[in-house]
């Protein structure tokens, strides 16, 4: 595998089912075992133990993974405690704010549907303003009209926020509408088959998604990850470099 991911860029990662792009998010995380890898990875320019006990590196998780006796607020607010942050730069309600959920502030998991739960952990992911943020299938489990919601609130906040961030999915649509590139990984034993440069102008909009410049790229996705092309491999992986 042969992948630098630049400061501020948004990578999409798309493969078949069980090759291997978890493990990979993981090993960034430092939360893969070392001795299961080989090769050189580096994260902000450091180790991925370095990244991780500097707090340089946030995961969101396809479920939201919300403490259940903590308000969305407090939830919120976590990320910031645990680091010892008393002066944010954005408050949690501030964040809950720009995911859609004010109002829902001192609301408890159980009592929000599974959309507004994962609009929290979105929240949550992004306090820290990390240099990496890795997200794994996030919204794979919330209905379409749901996900091109998270997917435009994720936009919003991501563009001025500087964090790289590599995003898997299994959506050949959702990958180009975020991405500035994509990532094509064949099935096991995993390679890079491909990088589709996504060549869209920014800020993205919904209306985009119909345009044939977009349903072209989508198409190029969708020929990689089922003829594959020149794979690159062995070789170092750098992420926000």
């Amino acid at each position: 595998m042969d992948l630098t991911v630049r400061r501020g860029e948004f990578v999409a990662i798309i493969g078949p089912s069980g090759c291997g792009k978890s493990t990979f998010l993981r090993a960034v995380a430092d939360l893969h075992r070392s001795e299961d890898t080989t090769g050189d990875l580096t994260v902000a320019g450091t180790s991925p133990e370095k990244a991780r006990l500097a707090r340089q590196v946030a995961f969101m998780f396809q479920k939201p993974a919300l403490l259940p006796w903590l308000s969305l607020r407090d939830n919120v607010q976590l990320p910031l405690t645990v680091a010892g942050v008393r002066e944010p730069a954005v408050t949690p309600d501030e964040m809950l704010a720009r995911v859609g959920l004010q109002g829902f502030e001192r609301a408890l998991p159980r009592q929000c549907s599974g959309g507004m739960q994962q609009r929290a952990a979105l929240a949550r992911s992004l306090m820290l303003t990390p240099d990496v943020v890795l997200m794994d299938e996030p919204f794979a489990a919330v209905d379409e009209i749901t996900r091109e919601h998270l997917n435009a609130q994720l936009l919003d906040i991501w563009s001025s926020s500087g964090s790289a961030v590599l995003f898997v999915t299994h959506s050949l649509e959702e990958a180009v509408y975020l991405a500035d590139r994509v990532v094509v990984m064949s099935a096991r034993p995993a390679r890079i088959t491909g990088i589709v440069e996504v060549d869209l102008d920014r800020p993205r909009r919904p209306e985009l998604r119909g345009t044939q410049q977009f349903l072209a790229l989508e198409n190029e996705v969708r020929r990689l990850l089922y003829h594959g092309g020149e794979a690159h491999d062995e070789h170092p992986v750098a992420v926000a470099s």
